[in-house]
């Protein structure tokens, strides 16, 4: 049967009967009532729930208090660990007022049985007057004491990072309740194995204090078990002896530090913390520990017990026992066994790879790279940097593609314009120069023609040189009919569609020969099959315009022309050896017998150069002649 337990915040008084008195003991006094006093009583006592807000108020008012029993002194950092995680703890009774007594026995210091037993005899009668309502007894070295004799009698007592083997005596007590932890030693050695399997010997490092000594005890019977590496002790060893043995290990040995609270010769040092860290600078070989607190002092890591969460469940267990719970319900709890925690820096000192670590190892100090430390910084600074320089890049590339293609679509524009008007210009200059010449030329000579044959039928009959005018008349009319040819070849050259472009060329060829008394070079190919008709009336007229500008502004004496083909196409190159012209101002010139070239070239598919010895860029190549046409189009090409 589950006992009564009082739902009060505060204590009923202790009832008996004797004879025609009741006795009543309430909070330490006793009192005597006639018989017919407990109807009354009681009546009152069942009044007492359905007032709330009074017992509220008490319950408020209240103050809990709390006394703490340090093994350690003051100065030692894992005890800042035990009161951080005990307040923690003991914070989830919000409605509570506690208040708190920390006492530090410094039992490293004070080994002495006798000496023990009065200075705990002195906090007792410390606490005499004002009893505290629980005692939390934080490690092993006070919480042996209490095996020993019944300190605070009365008092809960919640013991906090105590030893099984410590509290073995406790077990089944009515008034004790606590967290217990374990010496990880076995599991750090194993981890020590698989991050570094070349490791041949262990060296535990210890105090020669009356607690390191036990904790060695306990390592040394855990390591028996464990078929390697070998285990050496070092136990109390003068600190400057062991940092300059320490300096002079070969590889494959590891250092265990275990706690160094006293030396070989009663030496006490500041705390084993700087213990730790002066040993992990001067050591040759890596340094491992079994306490938290120890991280950050240089050593490598190791399966540590965490003070401030032993400390967190020990105040749990104080704030149910405040709450009414019983310790003898609540008992001896263990936490979860710890990971291996290393420290990143000492990984890269002696290059253990962080994928040799045992999965769910704890990494700390883990150094972040500037990038790390500044991720959304940069990561937003980069975005914004490439989203304005592709914003830039694409306007400034807009800009000058549409510069560019106004550029292109103005000069379009302006020799469209151009070309428009000369090509207007020429068709009326063209049709003058075809009346002019039927005119001034034909019309003339057959109107004196005319006029010579009325005279010849008028003196035919007497005139003795009749047949001399009349020789002067044919020749006349055969010099016409020359020029009529002529420019009707002019117009349109009849024998290039009926005999193909070799010979088209080779009639103008001689044609110009005769009339310009010029020198001119034709180098046809042996054979040359019949083209396009668009390509060959190209070429002809490319070849005929190129050879007119030669004759009439050059001032050359000879001109060559080249007709060439291949498996490609066809190529087409006139060479005047004369004054050349500035190719780059062609434009700005009255004539249009460039433009239209290009025209016909573009028209055709094909490729028209025209290289000058007045053009700075082909000055070299040409220096010993004037002007270069050439035109070459591909079979594929003509259109």
């Amino acid at each position: 049967m589950t006992p009564w337990r009082n739902p009060y915040r505060f204590p009923l008084p202790a009832i008996r009967m004797q004879n025609s008195l009741l006795e009543m003991e309430f909070c330490g006094e006793a009192m005597r009532f006639p018989r017919h006093f407990p109807g009354v009583f009681f009546r009152i006592l069942m009044m007492i729930p359905f007032l709330p807000s009074a017992n509220a108020a008490w319950a408020e008012d209240k103050i809990y208090r709390i006394v703490v029993l340090y093994s350690h002194r003051r100065s030692i950092p894992i005890n800042d660990q035990w009161d951080s995680g005990l307040r923690e703890g003991v914070g989830t009774l919000q409605s509570r007022n506690i208040t708190w007594e920390n006492e530090y026995l410094d039992f490293h210091r004070v080994q002495d049985p006798i000496a023990r037993t009065d200075l705990l005899r002195l906090l007792e009668e410390k606490y005499e007057e004002a009893k505290p309502d629980l005692v939390i007894v934080v490690h092993d070295g006070v919480a042996g004491e209490f095996a020993h004799r019944d300190w605070f009698p009365g008092i809960p007592l919640v013991f906090c990072s105590v030893l099984q083997e410590t509290v073995a005596p406790f077990l089944g007590n009515e008034r004790v309740a606590g967290v217990i932890y374990r010496l990880r030693a076995p599991q750090t050695v194993e981890a020590i194995m698989k991050v570094l399997p070349d490791t041949q010997k262990v060296i535990v490092v210890s105090g020669n204090a009356q607690i390191d000594r036990q904790f060695e005890r306990l390592i040394a019977d855990d390591l028996h078990a464990l078929p390697h590496p070998d285990v050496e002790y070092w136990s109390g060893i003068p600190r400057e002896e062991m940092y300059r043995t320490a300096s002079q290990l070969q590889e494959g040995t590891v250092l265990l530090f275990n706690s160094y609270l006293r030396g070989q010769s009663g030496e006490i040092p500041n705390v084993p913390r700087d213990i730790a860290r002066e040993l992990a600078a001067a050591s040759s070989v890596p340094v491992f520990a079994l306490y938290d607190t120890m991280l950050g002092t240089g050593v490598v890591g190791g399966c540590m017990e965490s003070a401030r969460n032993q400390g967190i469940g020990a105040g749990r267990i104080a704030a149910r026992i405040l709450d009414g719970d019983k310790p003898v319900d609540i008992g001896f709890v263990e936490l979860p066994a710890p990971v291996l925690e290393v420290d990143w820096k000492q990984l890269s000192r002696w290059k253990i790879q962080e994928n040799s670590l045992p999965v769910g190892t704890t990494v700390h100090y883990r150094e972040k790279s500037l990038f790390e430390q500044y991720r959304y910084l940069i990561l937003g600074s980069v975005s914004l940097i490439v989203l304005q320089t592709a914003m830039i890049s694409g306007l400034l590339w807009s800009r000058w593609r549409r510069i560019k293609i106004e550029a292109q679509l103005q000069s379009s524009r302006n020799e469209a314009v151009e070309l428009a008007g000369k090509v207007l210009t020429a068709q009326e200059d063209e049709r003058r120069r075809i009346a002019r010449e039927m005119h001034d030329g034909i019309a003339q000579r057959l109107v004196a023609l005319s006029l010579e044959t009325q005279w010849m039928e008028r003196s035919l009959q007497n005139a003795p040189n009749s047949a001399l005018n009349l020789t002067s008349i044919c020749n006349e009319i055969r010099s016409i009919s020359d020029d009529v040819r002529d420019l009707s070849r002019d117009i349109h050259p009849a024998v290039l569609e009926d005999l193909g472009l070799v010979q088209a060329l080779e009639v103008e060829v001689k044609r110009l020969k005769e009339h310009s008394k010029l020198d001119i070079q034709f180098f046809r190919p042996l054979n040359l099959p019949r083209l396009s008709p668009n390509v060959e009336l190209c070429v002809y007229r490319i070849a005929q315009e190129a050879l007119r500008n030669a004759i009439q502004h050059s001032g050359s004496s000879r001109v060559n022309l080249r007709l060439a083909t291949d498996a490609e196409g066809v190529e087409l190159r006139i060479e005047d050896f004369g004054c050349g012209f500035d190719a780059s101002q062609r434009h700005s010139q009255n004539g249009i017998g460039l433009h239209t070239m290009q025209e016909r070239a573009r028209l055709a598919g094909g490729i028209l150069e025209i290289a000058s010895r007045s053009e700075p860029s082909r000055a070299e190549s040409y220096a010993d002649h004037g002007t270069v046409v050439s035109f070459r189009i591909q079979m594929g090409d003509e259109r």
